[in-house]
């Protein structure tokens, strides 16, 4: 089966282009009229007139994402893994590529006009995006994720194999591989996947794992954290990352031999914040000048050991002011050989100049650690994180300690308030997984919603927090219900118990 898989992904890396019908059911339906037709296509280059000398192209309608060939699991890696995709839909069709998208009634330079004085801009497609980059970029990857779980499949078994070309091709640049699902180097922060809808279990896969369920899952907590690239400006500031001192084990199917995860991003990001500290071969550093407000907005956090470490990312140095509102910073930034000045991150990661081995999937179902467990209660209230935007949003439920104080919050699998009700006073069973802290003026949109839902922690400028699972056992093996976070006071009040655990 193995071999197959790797097949399989070699045929749709090497394939000169793959032709989609996104009009039909299957592969096929809907192309006969299309191939056969030997009529010259003609269209109308739609331009428009703007003030002044530009002008503008009007293209065609944006690809339907409605179309059953978009909701079918096995159709997915086709698209993501072929290099080139010529597709049909509705009369007209595209080519898209990894770098660039162009329909048929969009020319590249319009008659009569030099391509000197044309602006082309591409019509990037992040959903089907797979960035072939030779250092593990786990923010594309759960992107990818997120579009996949969405999909339907006729036989459930099938949800690790329907994306194992994916898995095959970006393990060759993480370290340690995949385990169902989610990357060994970056583990704990995949463990806090989260859903964008209510998911429904597959029996037959890990509860911790994405692939153990069906439904939306939404990957923009991953980008928050350990994104390596930093954004434009002074960057992505005010959280610091979480930390966790817990060793993960996985084991291996045939004989059941425990392996730790290969866990190691936290050693890599720690580089980054010690500038004695000796960088890995190929990475060299430089500091920027940054212009940046001096309103908080990229003010000071905690780094999880009480010590004052800058925004939680970078460790800044005002070099002055400009005015009264600006200020100039430096910020390290990180460069290796292979790509030059032309990339920049906020902290090294591994490259791999040689991709590595093909990864196969030889582990079991469970994962086995010790931690930390606290017992709390459904108050019986929730709320949803983004109203206006999704109408089947799942409810973040409310937590109480066992003294009847708000203690944190679940995002739970459930839409409707009756449903929280039930569950009013019952205990929920939580462990913990890692910490974190965030200041409030940089909360992500959707991200830490309880620091405006929940008066306990309102006021507060910097909300610390634990990352926990609520978990339910079954035969001595936990099973993931949900995740959520605790207030960290809340949780420090309580008399923790430590725990062996072997997550099913």
């Amino acid at each position: 089966m193995a071999e197959n898989l790797q097949q399989m992904a070699s045929i749709y890396a090497n394939a000169y282009f793959t032709i989609i019908a996104l009009d039909g059911n299957n592969a096929n339906h809907g192309l006969t009229g299309l191939v056969s037709n030997t009529e010259r296509r003609r269209y109308v280059q739609t331009i428009l007139q703007l003030p002044g000398p530009a002008k503008a192209l009007v293209r065609a309608p944006y690809e339907r994402l409605n179309k059953p060939w978009h909701r079918r699991g096995w159709t997915f890696q086709e698209r993501v893994v072929s290099p080139r995709c010529l597709a049909f839909q509705e009369g007209t069709m595209f080519w898209h590529c990894r770098q660039d998208k162009w329909w048929e009634e969009v020319a590249a330079e319009p008659e009569g006009i030099p391509k000197e004085e044309c602006l082309i801009k591409a019509v990037l497609d992040n959903q089907h995006s797979l960035m072939l980059d030779p250092w593990p970029n786990d923010n594309c990857y759960w992107t990818l994720v997120g579009s996949y779980t969405k999909r339907t499949l006729t036989f459930e078994t099938d949800a690790p194999r329907a994306f194992s070309a994916i898995i095959e091709v970006m393990s060759r640049a993480f370290p340690g591989g995949f385990h169902w699902g989610i990357p060994a180097f970056y583990f704990d922060m995949g463990l806090l996947w989260r859903n964008g809808s209510p998911l429904q279990r597959r029996e037959e896969f890990p509860s911790w794992s994405c692939i153990g369920w069906k439904g939306e899952i939404r990957p923009c907590h991953f980008g928050f954290h350990h994104n390596p690239k930093p954004s434009p400006g002074p960057g992505i500031s005010g959280w610091d990352k979480p930390q966790t001192n817990l060793k993960w084990h996985v084991c291996k199917k045939l004989d059941g031999e425990r392996t730790q995860v290969n866990n190691s991003w936290h050693a890599y990001y720690a580089l980054g914040k010690n500038p004695s500290a000796a960088l890995p071969h190929g990475w060299f550093c430089e500091e920027v000048e940054i212009l940046e407000s001096i309103d908080g907005s990229s003010g000071d956090v905690a780094d999880g050991e009480g010590n004052d470490k800058g925004n939680g990312e970078d460790e800044d140095e005002d070099d002055g002011e400009v005015d009264d509102d600006i200020k100039i910073s430096t910020r390290r930034r990180f460069h290796h050989q292979l790509f030059g000045d032309s990339e920049a991150f906020a902290y090294p990661v591994p490259v791999t100049e040689t991709p590595l081995g093909p990864f196969a999937d030889t582990w079991s179902p469970f994962l086995c650690f010790s931690t930390f467990r606290q017992h709390f209660i459904f108050s019986g209230s929730s709320f949803d994180p983004v109203p206006v935007y999704y109408t089947d949003r799942c409810l973040w439920i409310n937590l109480q300690s066992l003294s009847g104080t708000w203690a944190g919050i679940l995002e739970s699998n459930i839409t409707m308030e009756a449903d929280v009700l039930l569950l009013k006073g019952l205990t929920c069973e939580t462990i913990l997984v890692s910490t974190e802290a965030v200041k409030r003026e940089f909360i992500p949109l959707i991200t830490y919603t309880e620091m405006d839902f929940c008066d306990a922690i309102k006021p507060m400028q910097v909300y610390e927090f634990y990352n926990v699972l609520w978990i339910e056992w079954q035969d001595g093996i936990a099973r993931r219900k949900a995740i959520g976070r605790v207030w960290k006071e809340a949780w420090d009040m309580q008399t923790s118990e430590k725990v062996d655990v072997i997550l099913g």
